[in-house]
C-alpha cells in the first residue's frame, strides 16, 4: 500500500521526480563506468595459476636469468621475453603477426595452460631454436576458423615453415611488449646459447618474469635474489658494477602500474560527483519535505504515527533510488563504450571493460545506498516537525545551504583538476620535441629473410623504394629508421676510450640519410650521412647534442672514436661525423636521453620503419606511396600505415584520456550545482515571498530586493569558494605526478575557476531573482 501511494504522489510531480532521477542516474552512471575499468584493472585477478606468485623482474639479463634460480632457494622458475614478428604467407593475403620469443619455462612461470596442444620443450629453446610455434586465440579464430586440427599443421612465417604446437586459451592475459599498444600473436623459443651469454654477463636489459616457491614472501625474494647477485659479482668483478642489485615486482602491479595514478584520480573525482549528485537530490527532498510540511503536519494531526511519515518518504526515496539506479545503468552502457573508445591502448586489460552482472549490481547497491542515504535526513526533518509552526509558517532551508556549499566546493576541486591538467596538457604540446611530425607518413616495412638474404640485397630493395616515391606527386623527402621518436628506444653500450674498463649506456637508431630532414632534425656541428656511409666509407656516428654534451664537456667530439656494444665484444671503433639537435624520444615529458646514431645502410635491418613527408595532408598520398613500395616488391608487406602526428597524439593518450573524463565530471558538477544553486534560492525566494511583500509595500525598491537575494547567492558562493580552496590545497597535490609545468597550486588556474562558478552561480540565480523582483506586495500579502 505505501509503495502505491508513494509512486502516485511522485507521478504527482513529474518535474521534482525527474529531476530527482536524472541528477542520480549522473551520479550513478559516471560511477559505475569508472568502476568497470577499476574492476577490470584493480580487481580482477590475472587468469594465472596462483598469480600472486609470479613476479616481474628488472636489472637481468640472459646470462644471469640462467644462473639465479640455481643459486637461490625462492625462484622456483625464471623466464625471459622479447619482441619478434613474422609474416603468415598462407592461409589468405600476406599478414604481418607480432610476437614474443620467450623462454621454454615462459607459460609454465605464468602458470598459463592452453587450450589445444602443448608449451615449449627444453630442447625447442636449445640452440639453433626450433620452428615451432604457438598460436593466440584471436588468431585462431580469425585466421584459422577456430579449426580444431591446427595443432600438428605447418604454417609458412616469412618464408619459413613452423609447426603449430599449441593455442593459447581466450582468457590468457598477454605480457606487454615494447609497444604496449601492441598484444603478440605469436609465441616462439628464444633459443639460448651458453657461449653466446657469456660473452655478455653483464648485460642486464632484458625483459624477465619469475615464480616465486610456494610460501615465499616478496621480500624473502627479494633479499634471495640480490644475495645470489652479489655472489655472482664477487665471482666475475669485470662484468657487473659493484652496487648492483635486481628489483622484483608483482606482475600485476607492474601490469598496472603506468595508469594507477590516473586511475586512483578519476576514482576520486568520480566519487566526488557521486556526492555532488547525492547532496543535490538531498537538497531536493528536504525542499519536498518543507514544501509538504503542512501537509505532514496535518497528517500528524489526524493520527499518523512518526514512523509511518518516515516510511512513506523512505518509500518515495527508495523508488527514486531503483529508477535512478535504472537509468544510471543505462546511461552506463555508452558510457563504458566511449570511455574505452577514448582509453589509450596501453591500458591494461581494456578487452575486459564492460558491463558485465557484477557491475550491475554494483551499480544497484550504489544506487540503493545513496537513495536511502540521503532520505535519512528528510525523513528525520520530517518526524521532528511542530505541528503549530509548519501549520503557520516552514522553517528555513540552513541545512540546503550547507549542501549547495558543499556542492560548490567539491566543483571548485574537480574544476581546478580538469584546469590543472588542461594547463599541462597545453603546455606539453607546446614543448619542443626536436622534430616536426606534421605531414609525415609512417610506414612498417618487414623484409622476407629467405629473399633477402645479404645486406646488398636488402640495401638494393630500400634504395628502389627510395626512388620509387621520388616518383610520387606531393611527396618531398624519405627517410628510414628503426624506431621513430615516441615509439620506444633501444640502448646500446659504448666506451670511449680503450681503457675504460666499464661501458656507458645511449639510445641507439639506424638512420638512414634523409630521416634527419625528414623529421627536420637540426645539424649543429659536422655533417650528416651521405649515401656511402655504412657501405663504402669508413665507419661513422651521428651523436646527439646532449651525448656531445654529456661526454666531450668543452671539447670538440666530431673526430672522436666511440665504440659501441659491451667491452669483451671488442667491435670496431667509429668516429663521429656529425652532431644533431636533441630529440624527446621516450615522450614529450622527458628529459631527451643521450642518442647515437649509426647509418641504416650499415646494418640494413629486414623490419624498417620508413617516414615519407609530404605537401599536404600525408593520408592523400597514402594510396600512391604505398603503391610505390609495393612496387619494389609486392610480395613484401606493408603496415602500420599512419601519420607520425598520432605518435605524438598516442603518446598524450593517457593524459588527454584522464582530462576528457575529469573535465566532463567537472561539467556534470557544475550543471549538478547550478541546480543546487537555482532550488535554494528559488526555495527561499518562495519561502519569503510575504517577507519581500511587506518590503515593497513599505517602500523598498526592487533593486533592493535584488542585492538582498545577490546577498544570499554571494554567501553561498564565498563559503563554497572558501571550503573549495582548502580542500583543492589538500588534494591537488596528489595530481603532481600527471603535471608538466604547473604547479598544483597555480593562482591563476583557481581564479579563473572561481570566476567561472560565480557566472554559473548568478545565472542558475537569475531567474528566483528575477521572479522576487517581479512579486506583487497585493498579491504576495493576500496570499497569505
Amino acid at each position: 500500500m505505501d509503495f502505491r501511494i508513494a509512486l502516485r504522489t511522485l507521478c504527482r510531480y513529474p518535474a521534482f521526480t525527474a529531476l530527482a532521477v536524472v541528477t542520480l542516474a549522473l551520479g550513478i552512471a559516471s560511477t559505475t563506468a569508472i568502476f568497470s575499468v577499476v574492476k577490470a584493472v584493480l580487481l580482477t585477478q590475472l587468469p594465472y595459476r596462483d598469480p600472486d606468485r609470479v613476479m616481474a623482474l628488472s636489472q637481468v639479463g640472459e646470462w644471469t636469468a640462467h644462473e639465479l634460480p640455481t643459486r637461490t632457494q625462492s625462484i622456483e622458475s625464471i623466464s625471459l621475453y622479447g619482441d619478434t614478428q613474422r609474416t603468415l604467407v598462407d592461409n589468405g593475403d600476406p599478414e604481418v603477426l607480432r610476437g614474443l620469443r620467450v623462454t621454454h619455462e615462459f607459460f609454465e612461470t605464468l602458470g598459463a595452460t592452453m587450450a589445444l596442444g602443448r608449451t615449449f620443450t627444453p630442447a625447442e629453446d636449445r640452440w639453433p631454436r626450433a620452428n615451432v610455434v604457438i598460436l593466440n586465440h584471436p588468431l585462431w579464430v580469425r585466421r584459422f576458423a577456430s579449426d580444431p586440427r591446427i595443432v600438428g599443421r605447418v604454417l609458412q612465417l616469412t618464408g619459413e615453415p613452423y609447426l603449430v604446437i599449441g593455442v593459447l586459451p581466450p582468457d590468457f592475459q598477454p605480457l606487454r611488449m615494447s609497444n604496449p599498444a601492441e598484444k603478440p600473436q605469436i609465441f616462439m623459443p628464444a633459443g639460448y646459447e651458453p657461449h653466446r651469454t657469456a660473452l655478455c654477463r653483464g648485460c642486464l636489459d632484458a625483459r624477465a618474469i619469475a615464480r616465486l616457491r610456494r610460501g615465499i614472501t616478496l621480500a624473502d625474494a627479494r633479499t634471495d635474489l640480490n644475495a645470489a647477485m652479489r655472489e655472482i659479482v664477487r665471482q666475475y668483478p669485470a662484468d657487473f658494477a659493484p652496487d648492483i642489485s635486481i628489483r622484483i615486482a608483482p606482475l600485476r602491479d607492474r601490469m598496472i602500474a603506468p595508469i594507477l595514478t590516473p586511475l586512483y584520480v578519476l576514482s576520486a573525482a568520480v566519487c566526488a560527483l557521486l556526492l555532488i549528485a547525492c547532496a543535490n537530490l538531498t537538497s531536493l527532498l528536504l525542499a519536498r519535505v518543507t514544501a509538504r510540511s503542512p501537509e505532514l503536519a496535518l497528517r500528524a494531526a489526524l493520527g499518523a504515527g512518526r514512523a509511518r511519515i518516515a516510511a512513506h518518504l523512505l518509500t518515495e526515496s527508495l523508488i527514486l533510488s531503483l529508477a535512478g539506479g535504472a537509468a544510471g545503468a543505462l546511461l552506463a552502457w555508452p558510457a563504458i563504450a566511449i570511455l574505452t573508445s577514448l582509453a589509450p591502448r596501453e591500458l591494461p586489460r581494456l578487452d575486459e571493460i564492460h558491463l558485465d552482472s557484477s557491475v550491475l549490481l554494483f551499480a544497484l547497491g550504489a544506487s540503493l545506498f545513496a537513495g536511502l542515504s540521503v532520505a535519512i535526513v528528510p525523513a528525520w526533518r520530517a518526524v521532528r516537525i511542530d505541528l503549530n509552526r509548519e501549520l503557520k509558517r516552514p522553517a528555513r532551508g540552513g541545512l540546503r545551504n550547507l549542501l549547495v556549499v558543499a556542492e560548490i566546493a567539491m566543483a571548485f576541486v574537480l574544476g581546478v583538476g580538469a584546469a590543472l591538467l588542461g594547463k599541462s596538457l597545453l603546455r606539453l604540446t607546446a614543448v619542443d620535441s626536436g622534430f616536426d611530425p606534421h605531414h609525415i607518413l609512417t610506414l612498417t616495412l618487414s623484409l622476407s629473410p629467405n629473399r633477402y638474404r645479404t645486406q646488398d640485397g636488402a640495401r638494393q630493395y630500400y634504395r628502389q623504394v627510395e626512388q620509387n616515391l621520388r616518383a610520387v606527386p606531393g611527396v618531398l623527402d624519405i627517410g628510414l629508421v628503426d624506431n621513430v621518436p615516441l615509439s620506444h628506444t633501444i640502448p646500446v653500450k659504448f666506451r670511449l676510450s680503450a681503457g675504460d674498463t666499464s661501458a656507458s649506456a645511449a639510445d641507439l637508431f639506424r638512420a638512414s640519410p634523409g630521416y634527419f630532414r625528414v623529421l627536420k632534425i637540426p645539424l649543429r656541428r659536422g655533417r650528416l650521412f651521405t649515401g656511402q656511409d655504412g657501405v663504402t666509407g669508413p665507419p661513422t656516428v651521428i651523436v646527439s647534442e646532449s651525448f656531445a654534451r654529456s661526454q666531450f664537456p668543452g671539447t670538440d667530439p666530431i673526430g672522436q672514436s666511440i665504440q659501441l656494444g659491451p667491452v669483451n665484444e671488442h667491435r670496431p671503433w667509429l668516429t663521429i661525423a656529425g652532431v644533431v639537435g636533441d630529440v624527446r624520444q621516450e615522450g614529450l615529458d622527458r628529459a631527451p636521453d643521450q642518442a647515437i646514431y649509426i647509418p641504416q645502410a650499415a646494418d640494413p635491418l629486414d623490419y624498417i620503419r620508413l617516414l615519407v613527408r609530404t605537401t599536404g595532408d600525408p593520408l592523400r598520398s597514402e594510396r600512391g606511396i604505398r603503391n610505390a613500395v609495393r612496387l619494389a616488391d609486392p610480395d613484401q608487406p606493408v603496415f602500420h600505415v599512419q601519420p607520425m602526428d598520432d605518435y605524438v597524439a598516442s603518446s598524450l593518450a593517457d593524459r588527454t584520456f584522464t582530462l576528457t573524463l575529469i573535465s566532463l565530471f567537472g561539467s556534470i558538477a557544475l550543471l549538478l550545482a547550478a541546480i543546487g544553486i537555482y532550488g535554494v534560492i528559488s526555495h527561499t525566494v518562495g519561502l519569503r515571498t510575504r517577507e519581500l511583500g511587506i518590503r515593497m509595500a513599505l517602500g523598498a525598491a526592487r533593486s533592493t530586493v535584488v542585492r538582498m537575494i545577490l546577498r544570499d547567492v554571494l554567501i553561498l558562493l564565498v563559503s563554497g569558494l572558501t571550503a573549495g580552496v582548502l580542500a583543492a590545497l589538500a588534494l591537488t597535490r596528489f595530481l603532481s605526478h600527471l603535471l608538466f609545468e604547473v604547479r598544483p597550486t597555480d593562482i591563476t588556474t583557481a581564479a579563473g575557476v572561481a570566476l567561472l562558478l560565480a557566472c554559473v552561480a548568478l545565472l542558475a540565480a537569475s531567474l528566483p531573482t528575477l521572479r522576487a523582483a517581479a512579486i506583487d506586495p497585493n498579491l504576495a500579502l493576500r496570499s497569505e
